[in-house]
């Protein structure tokens, strides 16, 4: 209650005090659009930055797209080529297994201004040898490939290839008979190559070749007898070969 004869306190100025003894106009005046906002300066520097960097990618795609060709439409038409397992060797070649109507699942390669030709037909006609796990290596006979295939009578089994009729062919039937060592996992060190195989003996097992029939033999017997070890993950490490198996 006002003191007697002070004047009450104007209505209107009473609205207008906020916390903190602020009038209500001055918060206003904070959110007011009239009112002038600061704004960060873009960098002149940026915008011409990002500009160079997508002309860039965009020239190295153009290259990219201009580099890429068909290396041979094996199937003329709008049909795919059946191709896989490719693998590029020395000297600027390529094997990979193709299937083909007249000759069926076979070892091909490319060659630079010889184009694609039919390796060898290990199953003559439209049988397969299915090549698979075809992997480059450079071992007694010289640089080729070394891959798993079946001829008729036998079973998936280890063999090579230098590119040439002649160099390709079997290297060694470590599981006689229709049955399949089924070698696998080719790892190249220096001029042999390890992997896995089952001889139908001691089971699944890690084996070596320096590209001979004689050199091809059991690297060892992890589990002795018919149980497998089942190698896996064989890693090269300078001069030796590091891979997982379970020992017993």
């Amino acid at each position: 209650r006002p003191a007697p004869g002070a004047s009450a306190p104007s209505p209107g100025r009473a609205g207008r005090r906020t916390r903190g003894g602020r009038g209500a106009g001055h918060a206003r005046n904070r959110s007011d659009p009239r009112r002038p906002r600061h704004r960060v300066a873009m960098d002149p520097i940026v915008p011409v930055w990002r500009t160079a960097v997508l002309a860039a990618l965009a020239a190295l795609a153009a290259s990219l797209c201009g580099q890429c060709a068909v290396v041979a439409d094996l199937t003329p038409g709008p049909g795919g080529s059946n191709s896989d397992w490719l693998c590029s060797s020395f000297g600027r070649r390529l094997f990979w297994s193709q299937i083909t109507p007249a000759e069926g699942s076979e070892l091909w390669q490319w060659r630079p201004g010889l184009g694609a030709s039919l390796v060898v037909d290990l199953t003559p006609g439209p049988g397969n040898s299915n090549p698979q796990l075809i992997t480059a290596a450079c071992l007694a006979q010289g640089p080729g490939v070394i891959y798993s295939a079946a001829e008729i009578g036998h079973g998936y089994e280890l063999y090579w290839s230098d590119g040439t009729v002649a160099g390709t062919g079997r290297l060694k039937e470590i599981r006689p008979g229709s049955g399949s060592s089924l070698p696998a996992r080719f790892t190249p060190v220096g001029d042999r190559v390890f992997f896995s195989a089952d001889d139908g003996t001691h089971g699944n097992e890690p084996w070596v070749t320096d590209g001979t029939t004689p050199g091809t033999v059991l690297l060892r017997d992890v589990n002795p007898g018919a149980v497998p070890s089942n190698p896996q993950q064989f890693v090269a490490l300078g001069t030796r070969v590091l891979f997982r198996a379970n020992q017993l």
